[in-house]
């Protein structure tokens, strides 16, 4: 069959002389690696939640396509299928209404507070009263709403 004198080549379709595959011996000694699980920490989490919602989408509105962040777009359509009527939305847009305001009201409670503590300080330090009539006149027309 071979010549013998003509030495053999291995190569494609060419496997080596003897046993190629010995027993007990796996051609992949380490097994198939594990499959890594990607486990994100708050933190990505919190940064590819911002990433997202503030990246602009196009939204087609009454006056044309607009160009919004995402986040917004998504309050807009929640806010236009509570009003189509589907209760969950109902309920999920006022909640997150409900807690704006109760934030927003304790973000100006907490300003109130900074700015009586300011005219105490004033008082303190001999500012004028002009001054602290200013401040208060100031704090009472932001209580009425009307700066």
């Amino acid at each position: 069959m071979s010549d013998p004198e003509k030495p053999y080549r291995v190569g494609y379709g060419k496997p080596p002389v003897g046993k190629p595959f010995q027993k007990g011996k796996s051609g992949n000694p380490r097994g198939r690696p594990r499959k890594r699980e990607i486990a994100a920490t708050d933190r990505e989490l919190r940064r590819m939640t911002l990433q997202v919602g503030l990246m602009e989408v196009s939204v087609s509105t009454p006056q044309g396509k607009v160009k919004m962040p995402a986040y917004k777009a998504v309050r807009m359509a929640l806010f236009g299928k509570a009003m189509g009527g589907q209760i969950s939305s109902i309920r999920t847009f006022l909640a997150d209404f409900e807690r704006a305001v109760r934030e927003h009201s304790e973000l100006h409670e907490r300003y109130f507070q900074l700015l009586e503590m300011g005219e105490y300080q004033a008082t303190i330090d001999d500012v004028t009263p002009e001054f602290a009539a200013l401040i208060n006149k100031q704090r009472k027309l932001t209580r009425q709403g009307i700066d």
